[in-house]
């Protein structure tokens, strides 16, 4: 055995002092900025005054039939409004305004850009004209809903009535039974019951939730994922290519999960308020199997929550319908709006407004449709400059190889892309609040670290 006195020779001859402080010190990325703690009073306002009360005063506009100007002016101020709020989320450390948690400021100010958009999209519905050509100067007299249909017209019901069909309206991200309806709203067979419904969405946000739970275990776990040495994060563009592809799943996971579960949650809630019908509720997504594309996967697959926005947008674009311009032009377009709604999470979340269009996060929206314009290319190419239709006139599905090819394309491209969105809010510490704090953990409370 080794002796005090035997080592103490050795200690006093090395080179190296002994180190003074032993203790582990975790460093934080140079762009990661601390944030102050915020209180449930804050948290509270902040949520009434950016997601709740914009809502409402649109919803009185609406059911009072406000004048035109009245409109303009709320959309103006909605957006002054909104600028503010998402710049004092920036400056967080100097005003105190903030959740406390970097992730929840950066929800809050996407979804209060969402607003903003949504507010003029809503005000662009009662302009121009209708289909008589007669001036349309209301909502009220351009939206229907299916369940107007032998009733009482929704421009003509008492206030309370009116009040919640425009609420339904401004609520709505897909307009679901109007004749503003977004397109490729995926099938849901009709619920046999209310409660039948409310059970099964229990289920899947349960589903979700533990979904969500394995993905928050793995990527705060120290000993597996995006920590080296001394506790600092790895970047996601500078792992291992294994590594790399299992982290772009485990987060593309963690968001489309996280997505699903409040989603199913909120319409169990309202349906078992009977504030709503189960029929208003059709899935968010849509089915895997279609995303053998990039274009199909934020067509078909992905959610159409902002398609609300998008889609007349678009239609008011001076553009030729149909030609491969308009298309590409719309595609631009589309993107930028969502990178616009993710560049105001970045802005309340402290990314730095680096140098270099490819480390900022909303890029990864921007570069978008130059994948899908390249599989057109592609497509055009190969498959005879047509899309092969079937005998009932639709696209014919491809063989199940050509299938698994596109699986592969869609993929690849994502483990390219996605750690362009990933990495920039990663180093501004957005993905160091766990969605599920540990205390809630199962699979913690089973596993452990």
């Amino acid at each position: 055995m080794y002796s005090a006195t035997a080592v103490a020779p050795v200690l006093t001859h090395s080179p190296r002092p002994p180190p003074r402080n032993i203790t582990l010190q975790v460093p934080l990325q140079p762009t990661e900025i601390p944030r102050p703690a915020g209180s449930p009073f804050t948290s509270a306002h902040i949520f009434l005054s950016a997601q709740f009360l914009p809502q409402v005063i649109l919803a009185l506009l609406i059911t009072l039939r406000a004048p035109r100007f009245l409109r303009v002016s709320f959309v103006v101020l909605h957006i002054i409004y909104t600028t503010q709020f998402v710049w004092r989320l920036r400056n967080s450390r100097e005003t105190g305004y903030t959740t406390g948690q970097v992730m929840g400021d950066y929800h809050l100010a996407s979804a209060a850009t969402t607003q903003v958009l949504g507010s003029i999209v809503t005000l662009m519905m009662s302009l121009g004209t209708d289909t008589s050509g007669r001036s349309r100067t209301q909502v009220l007299d351009v939206v229907k809903h299916e369940d107007d249909v032998g009733q009482l017209e929704s421009g003509k019901r008492p206030f309370l009535q009116r009040f919640y069909w425009a609420w339904s309206i401004v609520f709505s991200s897909r307009n679901i039974g109007t004749n503003v309806q977004v397109k490729n709203v995926p099938h849901t067979p009709a619920p046999r019951s209310r409660l039948r419904f409310i059970f099964a969405s229990l289920l899947r946000t349960a589903k979700y939730y533990l979904i969500i739970d394995v993905c928050m275990w793995y990527l705060h776990n120290p000993l597996i994922c995006m920590r080296g040495r001394g506790g600092t994060r790895i970047l996601t563009a500078n792992q291992p290519l294994q590594m790399r592809c299992v982290s772009v799943l485990i987060l593309g996971s963690t968001g489309y999960a996280l997505l699903q579960m409040q989603y199913n949650l909120i319409a169990a809630v309202v349906v078992g308020l009977r504030l709503s019908k189960p029929k208003s509720w059709p899935k968010p997504f849509g089915n895997w199997r279609e995303a053998y594309t990039i274009r199909r996967f934020w067509g078909t697959t992905w959610h159409q929550i902002l398609r609300k926005l998008i889609g007349p947008i678009n239609s008011s674009l001076p553009l030729t319908h149909g030609t491969r311009l308009s298309s590409n032009i719309q595609l631009i377009v589309g993107f930028s709006i969502s990178a616009l709604i993710h560049f105001a999470g970045d802005l309340a979340g402290n990314v730095p407004l680096t140098p270099g269009l490819l480390k900022y996060p909303s890029t990864f929206f921007l570069v978008q449709p130059l994948g899908i314009m390249f599989e057109d290319l592609v497509t055009e190419l190969f498959g005879g400059g047509k899309s092969k239709t079937s005998e009932k006139g639709q696209d014919a599905k491809p063989s199940r190889g050509k299938r698994m090819l596109g699986y592969t394309w869609m993929f690849a491209w994502f483990v390219l892309t996605l750690p362009i969105f990933m990495d920039g809010q990663m180093a501004a510490g957005i993905g160091k609040d766990r969605v599920i704090p540990v205390e809630w953990s199962v699979v913690q409370r089973f596993v452990g670290y």
